[in-house]
């Protein structure tokens, strides 16, 4: 059984297989063998001419064998998914290990580990959502040959709740009160103390970058102390997996090899092996791409965009990645004054103004040759997109309108003035990360000078202090790690505004709406799935209404690679790492 999140729209359809145009072929994308697969292919010109018979090719199958050879930013730091919180290492696991549920390229969920998806309709989530039903998939073994079952889903909740083991996170696990097994093993009833929408994406879901989904062997780290585990190798050459891959050899420093899981039955598996080649110097890994030395390049920023582009041997691949959205943060509170408003932006008006004054399609054509979404709302893409389905429009007359009637007139310079103040604000930028810092430059200026254009003065200012602090005026976020409902109360629920009492909170905006802390606290007990989406709809256009934030583009996961690799599937909330047992090679269209 699967349960389908809301569609993602027509910007999904287009960009979950972006062909950077102009000269650049793309791969050829052959779909995961199942029905629901939904991979668009690129359109074909014909060459014949009009009243010649055009032939059809035929269709290549998918080839078993081969080995395919991924280059990518960084080596793994630990195998282990509760010791880490890095990209790579993600994606490696991917590779090795199921998950308990998993986000198809589609948006939908479909379990792996478990025979079903737990919803209130079926009876796996209890109508007041504090009890969850597990049912295991009878005959699932670990790859040394080891029963895999609800032992281990017990094993992974005892673990990382005890207070001596370093797990990078325990959300979701922390909310459990307690857990049962069947005497089968195969069906976990678990208990929560209190009702918590957030556990099916922090526990069960596998989404991008995140440690949901995933469990540990109970049999190979059961009788280690806790503090050891970190050492052990099992976050290592001995890993034990429950995927489609095990590792086979791992050379420090540059490259670890995966080979096919023998006892690996869930699906059928086309490579032999996956060498994951480390080359954190992204020049490199470009032209190591270009040379053929490596069939893919993974995790590439969004700057080489332009330069696949120039390179016609290539094809890119470009997805939204889900919820991950570049914006432009608000202060509210005077940066001088914290307790008291912005003397400008406090003004909804002007907060207005300068969202419609933005021509972020302009900025995302000139910049990243239009090749991702301009955003509608932080979740946008996502499987909780349920705010506004297109973003306001670049309207500059609207904008100068809004600016006369909150007092703001032009001056001599075409700079606006109200009561002898300029409107002249700062925008600071973060250098981090550095690789990024060059693009997000560009765009600090581009949104500068579109605001001079409606009488409006950004001075791009680096950021010298921490952003809980909030000494700026507006802030450019990057924000590139994909956002759930529970970061929306990180981001805007009145407790999560920073302080001396506060001094972690996320909320650098200064943002407080009664509307929205009722809202998510409501959106946190919804386990209902289609409630929950309802509430989250009202959330997402109420901070549209208030503007503490302005969304500017979807941040996207970029591979590129070969003509010969098949079967990627990228979607929005894992970009290709959903379905390693897919991916084939093909020899009719091998780099001789």
């Amino acid at each position: 059984m699967r349960i389908r999140f809301p569609a993602v729209g027509v910007l999904r359809l287009a960009l979950a297989f972006v062909l950077i145009a102009m000269g650049c072929r793309g791969v050829p994308v052959t779909p995961a063998a199942s029905p629901s697969a939904t991979v668009p292919s690129p359109p074909v010109t014909p060459t014949a001419e009009p009243d010649m018979p055009t032939v059809t090719p035929t269709e290549e199958s998918p080839a078993r064998g081969g080995t395919l050879v991924i280059g990518v930013p960084a080596e793994p730091d630990a195998l282990n998914f509760s010791l880490t919180r890095q990209p790579v290492s993600y994606w490696i696991l991917s590779c090795l290990d199921a998950r308990l549920i998993r986000v198809r390229d589609d948006n939908t969920l479909e379990p792996q580990l478990l025979t079903e998806v737990p919803s209130v309709e079926n009876g796996g989530i209890s109508q007041d959502g504090r009890t969850y039903t597990l049912r295991f998939r009878p005959g699932l073994k670990w790859s040394d040959g080891e029963p895999l079952d609800g032992r281990d889903f017990l094993f992974t909740w005892q673990l990382l709740t005890n207070p001596s083991y370093p797990a990078s996170s325990r959300a979701g696990w922390e909310l459990i009160q307690s857990v049962e097994l069947s005497d089968d093993y195969l069906t976990v009833t678990v208990y929560l103390e209190r009702p918590a929408a957030s556990f099916l994406e922090d526990v069960l879901i596998g989404i991008g970058e995140r440690p949901g989904g995933f469990i540990l062997p109970a049999h190979a780290l059961g009788a280690l102390p806790p503090a050891a585990i970190p050492e052990s190798d099992y976050a290592g050459l001995g890993h034990v997996s429950s995927g489609p891959f095990v590792v086979a050899e791992w050379q420090p420093g540059k490259q670890l090899t995966l080979e096919r899981n023998p006892v690996y039955e869930a699906d059928e598996v086309y490579l032999d092996r996956i060498v994951f080649r480390f080359l954190p110097d992204e020049r490199e890994l470009l032209t190591q791409l270009v040379s053929g030395e490596i069939d893919l390049a993974a995790g590439l920023p969004e700057w080489s965009i332009a330069e696949l582009h120039a390179q016609p041997e290539l094809a890119t691949l470009v997805t939204p990645r889900g919820g991950a959205v570049a914006s432009v943060a608000i202060n509210l509170n005077d940066p001088a004054s914290p307790s008291h408003p912005h003397p400008i932006l406090s003004d909804v008006r002007v907060r207005q103004a300068l969202l419609l004054g933005f021509d972020r399609a302009r900025l995302v054509e000139d910049l990243l040759l239009g090749s991702v979404p301009v955003a509608a709302s932080l979740l946008d893409q996502s499987l909780w997109q349920a705010g506004p389905e297109s973003p306001a429009a670049f309207d500059p007359q609207r904008a100068r309108r809004l600016l006369d009637e909150a007092g703001w007139h032009p001056g001599p310079d075409g700079i606006r003035v109200r009561d002898g103040q300029a409107l002249q604000l700062t925008l600071a930028v973060d250098a981090n990360p550095e690789r990024d810092l060059a693009l997000k430059r560009q765009i600090a200026t581009a949104f500068a000078d579109d605001m001079r254009a409606i009488g409006v003065d950004i001075r791009i200012v680096p950021l010298t202090s921490q952003a809980v602090e909030r000494q700026f005026d507006l802030l450019l976020c990057w924000c590139d790690r994909r956002l759930t409902p529970s970061d929306l109360d990180a981001w805007f629920g009145s407790e999560r505004i920073p302080s001396s009492e506060n001094p972690g909170g996320e909320n650098v905006m200064g943002y407080r709406s009664e509307v929205v802390d009722q809202l998510l606290a409501q959106q946190s007990v919804a386990v209902d799935h289609a409630a929950r989406l309802k509430i989250l709809a009202m959330i997402q256009q109420q901070i549209e209404r208030d503007l503490p934030v302005l969304p500017i583009y979807i941040h996207v996961d970029i591979v590129a690679g070969r003509a010969h690799v098949k079967g990627l599937a990228p979607g929005p909330m894992t970009g290709i790492w959903w379905n390693p047992e897919g991916w084939w090679l093909s020899a009719q269209e091998a780099t001789p």
